[in-house]
């Protein structure tokens, strides 16, 4: 009995060493001019969220904000011994106001701040061949799917939707993404994904609409666009300073 309680007070001594030790510590750093330099500094780098805009039955995402981490800010700078805002480290913070929570509404338009569209081909294959170094996303069923393309492949294949889900999950290339097409409107409202609705279909009747395309737009080009209006579309984002990014990067509303 004796041992036990002899054992049970160096156990507490132990523990206890180890606390007042952190304890300690906590408080040499926060009392050293880099922390004092980093916690002056923070806030000139972090970043508010910005809340989905919810409008009818549609939403626009938001975006996350950014905290900086101080302690591991501090530990990425100690060995520099001063503060270098290029060692700051961030946590994300997400908006309360978010698309995961409202997945029953439908994106058809992502955040403008993004500076970006996305672009949506199916079978158009002069497109496709056009856009290889492009992060456009591809529109797929059971025949089309391809574990080699690295772009976002987006699941429309309603007779065949969960096998070609299946194929995505195998290949860990699944994006949650349900895209209100074809009439598969209901199908899109019972899953647990993101729907989407391209914010315009562009075919060669209606290529003016390359005018009126803004940032954060999801872009479908139809079957029938020519190559030669797709490269008038593509001038016309490059001098708006638009980049192209793929559809699962548009919607998401981290940083």
């Amino acid at each position: 009995m004796k041992n036990f309680v002899s054992y049970i007070f160096v156990l507490f001594l132990i523990i206890s060493s180890f606390y007042y030790a952190d304890k300690i510590s906590s408080f040499i750093i926060n009392k050293s001019d880099l922390m004092t330099q980093i916690n002056s500094k923070k806030s000139l780098y972090e970043k508010s969220y910005i809340d989905a805009i919810k409008y009818d039955e549609y939403i626009i995402p938001g975006l996350n904000g950014q905290v900086v981490n101080t302690l591991e800010s501090f530990y990425n700078m100690k060995k520099y011994h001063t503060f270098l805002k290029d060692k700051l480290v961030y946590n994300e913070v997400s908006p309360s106001i978010s698309i995961e929570q409202n997945k029953n509404l439908i994106i058809n338009k992502a955040n403008p701040l993004k500076n970006s569209i996305s672009i949506l081909v199916e079978n158009n294959n002069e497109v496709l061949e056009y856009s290889k170094n492009l992060d456009i996303t591809k529109l797929i069923n059971l025949s089309t799917f391809s574990s080699k393309i690295k772009n976002d492949q987006i699941n429309i294949d309603i007779e065949n939707y969960e096998k070609v889900n299946d194929l995505l999950d195998k290949n860990n290339m699944n994006k949650k993404i349900c895209l209100i097409f074809k009439n598969n409107d209901n199908y899109c409202k019972n899953k647990d994904y993101y729907i989407v609705k391209p914010t315009y279909i562009i075919s060669n009747s209606n290529i003016y609409i390359k005018d009126k395309v803004q940032s954060g737009d999801i872009i479908y080009i139809s079957d029938e666009l020519s190559l030669d209006n797709y490269k008038i579309l593509l001038i016309s984002l490059n001098y708006h300073d638009l980049k192209v990014i793929s559809l699962s990067k548009i919607i998401s509303e981290k940083l």
